[in-house]
């Protein structure tokens, strides 16, 4: 959770890389986080607070997250979350297979869809 704070505008595959979670800074705001169990909160419950150096206390509460039936993700979330997850496999065709992803309702043939989303060898 520490590098998801610190680095909350990066895309989740930067957020979440090997190299950004053993970075020194966040290593060292790991060190500062106490996670606990709260039986009383649901599956997409969560609640965040934060203890500043003086003093003063923030507190967050989620009642579902991004991403959750409550709180679906956009079709502008959705499309930047495959962007951003598909680039490093697919590199200048995740565009393309995200277009040709967006009118399979309508493909007749799906083949021509999969061998744009599997990885070029």
């Amino acid at each position: 959770m520490a590098q998801q704070w610190q680095s909350s505008t990066a895309p989740a595959a930067k957020r979440n890389s090997d190299q950004r979670v053993s970075a020194p800074d966040a290593l060292a705001l790991r060190q500062k986080v106490r996670a606990t169990v709260d039986p009383t909160l649901g599956k997409e419950q969560a609640r965040v607070s934060i203890l500043l150096k003086d003093g003063t206390r923030h507190d967050l509460r989620v009642e579902h997250f991004s991403g959750s039936l409550e709180r679906p993700l956009t079709d502008a979330e959705l499309d930047a979350k495959f962007l951003a997850l598909s680039t490093p496999a697919l590199g200048s065709a995740a565009a393309p297979a995200l277009a040709a992803l967006r009118t399979l309702p309508q493909e007749r043939n799906v083949a021509d869809v999969a061998r744009l989303c599997a990885k070029a060898s």
